[in-house]
């Protein structure tokens, strides 16, 4: 009497077995109980194996190790020499060896995997903007300068990320994983949502929502962002406020635009310099919070540079080796 009530034959005549039925016909196999016909539909299942037959099965790992290497060892031993070992035996041989296997397998994944995975790190050079895909379809937009560092598959029960510049999110949602990255002293929690983190300047972060809902904390305060407003973090008081906010002037650098609203002349030079991978510097120490209002799209720097000279009343001139020397008399003068 046979145990394999869900054996069946598909149109190939390939034996087609689950995991249930099989591993009760190899109990039989080692116990000298299997009949006739158990040894024969074992033997013609492995004749006509292929890997993708138990991708359902819910194997361990050990399982799986040991099923790929029988499998391996039967058609190497074919291929060589045409010589079958008995099937049982040669399991046993696999299974023996699969322990072997698993074993420096735990080994190596409580080494190298969880607690250190493999980290990555994609950077945007300097006038250029970059577009990074993440393990889990989250998207992530690298403007000029900027970088994240993440491990090369996400594990364990969140997906943690360190930022470095300014980037914008689009994030995959994830119940069970929470997003989070690391802004300098900010942090930034999710499950799925779309919004930008401005972490450039050393005296402030950004962080600006456009859909969802986002948790930003610090190690003294946090804040629970809606769309359309805004977090920033005060690094000096280690002050953490929100306010309603233009996103569509935060998010203008991943369409390809530079927008200022009343921004310190200082700020515009850093972004600039970013945005075009040029050195400028502000040789007038009275011209650096001197604010500005005004955005650009696919200007050319020289052009940039002349639409503040008209707004500002500054003076530009270029080195030998590129740099931009920005002066001029200071605010209102």
């Amino acid at each position: 009497m046979t145990l394999l009530k869900n054996t069946q034959y598909n149109k190939g005549n390939q034996i087609k077995m689950n995991k249930e039925d099989f591993f009760k016909l190899l109990e039989r196999r080692e116990k000298g109980l299997a009949t006739e016909r158990d040894n024969q539909i074992f033997d013609e299942f492995f004749d006509s194996f292929q890997e993708g037959d138990w991708d359902d099965w819910d194997l361990s790992p050990k399982e799986r190790i040991k099923m790929r290497m029988y499998n391996t060892f039967q058609r190497k031993m074919d291929a060589s020499s045409g010589v079958r070992l008995d099937r049982l035996t040669l399991f046993k041989v696999a299974a023996s060896l699969a322990i072997v296997i698993a074993t420096s397998f735990f080994i190596y994944t409580s080494v190298k995997g969880p607690s250190n995975p493999i980290m990555v790190t994609q950077r945007a050079p300097m006038g250029k903007r970059t577009t990074v895909e993440l393990a889990d379809g989250s998207q992530v937009q690298l403007n000029s300068g900027s970088s994240i560092t993440y491990p090369e598959r996400f594990q364990d029960n969140k997906r943690a990320i360190t930022l470095e510049g300014e980037a914008y999110f689009q994030v995959r949602h994830n119940a069970d994983k929470p997003f989070i990255v690391t802004a300098g002293e900010v942090n930034v929690r999710v499950l799925g949502t779309t919004f930008n983190i401005d972490s450039y300047n050393s005296k402030e972060t950004h962080v600006t929502l456009l859909e969802g809902k986002v948790a930003v904390t610090t190690e003294t305060d946090d804040e629970i962002l809606k769309p359309g407003e805004q977090a920033t973090f005060e690094t000096a008081h280690k002050t953490l406020t929100k306010a309603r906010v233009n996103v569509d002037g935060a998010i203008a650098w991943t369409k390809g635009e530079l927008y200022f609203e009343q921004a310190p002349l200082t700020e515009v030079v850093q972004e600039l310099s970013r945005w075009y991978d040029t050195e400028i510097i502000l040789e007038n120490n009275a011209l650096h919070n001197c604010t500005i209002s005004v955005n650009f799209k696919g200007e050319q720097l020289e052009d940039v540079l002349e639409g503040i000279r008209f707004l500002m009343d500054i003076r530009y001139t270029r080195t030998d080796s590129g740099k931009v020397l920005i002066n001029g008399s200071g605010c209102g003068q």
